[in-house]
């Protein structure tokens, strides 16, 4: 192999990597939908969920809430393309600090037919704390 082919396979390589760590569509932008939580042995809430999502290569950084006006900063936000039964996945986790609520949050999504799809997990005062959230972008 020339020098010239290490060069081109390098710049190749250089191009790809992000991909690896990055979701093929762009997750930036407002997504809507539902947030059905259950507090310790109470029966599950229905409730709404917002979020505004600015995507830059694998890192995720905005805000979610019960609406646009009720917003908490997101922390830590990754996303990762993962292979699942021979299909990539889109898989976003992030965690979240509300003010009267628990601790710290950790929510773990996937896209789903065009939907973010998933769970966030709490503690608070001892209670633990599970949501089932199905956002879609906001058109």
């Amino acid at each position: 192999m020339t020098k010239s082919h290490i060069a081109r396979l390098a710049v190749l390589l250089l191009l790809l990597s992000p991909t690896i760590f990055a979701s093929a569509e762009d997750l930036s932008g407002k997504w809507s939908g539902t947030f059905v939580v259950t507090v310790g042995d109470q029966p599950a809430k229905d409730d709404t969920a917002y979020m505004v999502a600015t995507q830059k290569g694998a890192d995720l950084t905005g805000s979610i809430g019960p609406n646009e006006s009720e917003q908490y900063p997101i922390l830590k936000g990754k996303i990762a393309t993962v292979k699942e039964s021979g299909k990539d996945v889109t898989k976003v986790s992030f965690d979240v600090q509300p003010d009267n609520g628990p601790d710290l949050a950790h929510c773990e999504l996937t896209i789903v037919e065009g939907h973010l799809k998933g769970k966030l997990t709490a503690e608070h005062d001892g209670a633990k704390i599970s949501a089932v959230i199905d956002l879609a972008r906001i058109k």
